[in-house]
């Protein structure tokens, strides 16, 4: 019988291509220019563009055949070498003048047409989160591995389709398709598939592992710790009770009157505060420091030399203001100008060393806080009017005269941090992604092996999947029972039974029978024969073990069991003889005997 071919028309996008093409545009579309796209990304930073724009938005941009006044455009700055998003105002001699909406100025460069990268196409508010997060490692992984599942399941798609349009042709022209039920359920694929795509997942772990176990489990992180020295230095007097002093107290911030008050407790304290651990050891002492107005100074101490351990100090000392008015006395007596102007200051003098947040520190603070002596009346340096008569003073220091002094200091703190990234708006360590991406790992490879194990099972029925689906428009199913012109011959493949299908033109007789598929073509009296013998199912595991029938050992069963069977005849025949009471039929063959 003459073969012939019918042709098709061939597409211009083959079916198996078209998803590929799709894919390609949809690449070029999206992609960034670097990769062979023509579409860019900007996030923005800054306020030249509010209210529309703030610091972390995304702007997609793309290229434009028409730049118009009033778009908003990204370009290459020749000045600030940067991306700048900007409105268009206005073009002249092709070149482009560009404003931000909340600058008042125009932009000092104006670029031209080859400057200019695209046009706003879409603008994502708080965009700028999302390419972080796509730019952590285990994102990257995760999407590494999705891409790898979404070709494997393509190219799958791809590879079925191509057999399904193979398996629809017809053996001869215009012969009706005759199909046999299709053993081959979707296991093999998934099984593949699946496979393939744990061995993905367990790719990336890995992947991800290696990639965190490079990165150290801590980084250095160097910070500023301020810290500041607090000083406060208070007074503190008892006086007769008059209208000069109801409460009889003399307190901080108070005038003092120097035929009232002849001596002055003095209180001075130091404490460094810093939010950070401290080791430090360190001095105190206070003075009183006379200057004159010509310039004239003598310090003298009030305390001997402390010494103290911690970050505070507090040291008390008292002033006789009637030999500090003696001594005044004496040189304006000795130099002849008068002592009124003259300064009189508690001075207290700190030494401190040690560590701050692990670093060295080694400072000292003088700070001083100053009288102005006045006939009869001392006052404090810098200090507001005292308070109304009657009215309780507040015992705080009320001027910057040196009675709160302070002075700030840092520190450059090097501290160990754990090395993590953000994902998902949740911060991981490297360290702990380490042991999620080995676990991971593991459990892909035991699912993989679990699988592959599957895999290979059902592969024992692959080679029958295989012939249906190719070849299942020429298989027809029959029953045993017609002389199909025995005995048959044998042929080594099923590939040579179906050219021979094909050269006879012929269909294919398929035949199932318990643990063996045979396939028969009839060619004029002759049969070819091609069998797949299938492994035998036992629970909890599959052997290759073939079914082999011995014709001796089933003779040799034959014959046992005709045996067995003539006997359990003889047997009932002499049961039926006893119970119709027949000594004859007892004992077949027995001689008559006469009375």
């Amino acid at each position: 019988m003459q073969r012939h071919r019918e042709d098709t028309p061939t597409a211009i996008w083959p079916d198996h291509r078209r998803p590929l093409a799709v894919r390609g545009r949809f690449w070029l579309f999206l992609a960034p220019p670097k990769i062979g796209g023509s579409t860019s990304y900007v996030i923005t930073s800054g306020v030249s563009m509010e209210p529309h724009f703030h610091t972390g938005d995304l702007a997609i941009v793309r290229p434009a055949d028409h730049y118009r006044v009033g778009e908003v455009v990204a370009y290459h700055s020749s000045l600030l070498h940067v991306v700048v998003l900007h409105r268009i105002i206005a073009i002249h001699r092709s070149r482009y003048v560009f404003k931000g909406d909340h600058n008042d100025f125009i932009d000092p460069t104006h670029p031209t047409r080859a400057e200019l990268i695209g046009a706003l196409w879409i603008h994502v508010p708080h965009g700028a989160a999302a390419f972080g997060w796509l730019h952590s490692p285990v994102t990257g992984a995760v999407l590494c591995a999705f891409v790898g599942l979404l070709l494997v399941g393509t190219g799958e798609t791809r590879r079925r389709r191509r057999r399904g349009r193979r398996g629809n042709g017809s053996a001869r022209p215009g012969a009706s398709p005759v199909t046999s039920p299709d053993r081959r359920g979707p296991v093999g694929l998934s099984v593949r598939s699946l496979l393939i795509g744990v061995a993905t997942v367990a790719a990336a772990c890995a992947a991800v592992a290696v990639y965190a176990n490079t990165r150290p489990a801590a980084k250095s992180v160097t910070h500023r710790v301020h810290y500041t020295q607090k000083g406060h230095i208070a007074y503190h007097a008892t006086a007769s009770a008059g209208p000069v002093y109801p409460n009889g107290t003399v307190s901080t911030g108070d005038p003092i009157f120097l035929q009232l008050v002849h001596r002055l407790a003095v209180k001075a304290a130091y404490r460094l505060a810093v939010d950070a651990p401290v080791r430090l050891r360190g001095t105190q002492q206070v003075f009183l420091q006379l200057t004159g107005p010509t310039g004239w100074t003598r310090q003298i101490a009030l305390s001997p030399r402390r010494r103290f351990t911690g970050p505070a100090i507090t040291t008390p000392a008292t002033i006789d203001l009637r030999a500090v008015q003696a001594l005044l006395d004496q040189v304006q007596k000795a130099t002849g100008i008068p002592a009124s102007g003259a300064n009189i200051g508690i001075v207290m003098k700190v030494h401190v060393a040690g560590t701050v947040a692990g670093r060295p520190v080694d400072e000292s603070f003088t700070p001083s806080a100053g009288f102005q002596l006045q006939p009869l009346e001392l006052t404090p340096a810098g200090s507001p009017p005292p308070a109304a008569a009657g009215t309780p003073s507040s015992g705080t220091p009320s001027s910057e005269s040196g009675f709160d002094p302070t002075a700030q200091g840092t520190v450059t703190s090097v501290s160990s941090m754990r090395n993590a990234f953000s994902l998902a708006g949740h911060t991981l360590s490297y360290s702990t992604a380490a042991w999620l991406a080995l676990v991971g790992f593991l459990l892909a490879v035991a699912l993989a092996i679990f699988l592959a194990m599957l895999l290979k099972r059902n592969q024992a029925f692959d080679e029958a999947a295989r012939i249906h689906a190719r070849y299942g428009h020429m298989l027809v199913p029959i029953l045993v029972g017609e002389d199909l012109g025995w005995p048959p011959v044998d042929v080594t493949s099923f590939k040579a039974l179906a050219r021979l299908a094909e050269s006879a033109g012929q269909l294919i007789l398929h035949h199932q029978a318990d643990a063996v598929d045979t396939y028969l073509v009839n060619d004029n009296g002759t049969v070819y024969r091609y069998q797949i013998t299938l492994p035998l199912v036992t629970w909890g595991k599959w052997t290759e073990t073939n079914v082999v029938a011995d014709p001796a050992a089933l003779a040799d069963a034959a014959t046992a069991l005709a045996d067995a069977a003539g006997a359990a005849d003889a047997a009932g025949a002499a049961d039926a003889a006893d119970a119709a009471g027949d000594p004859a039929a007892a004992t077949p063959g027995a001689a008559e005997v006469p009375a």
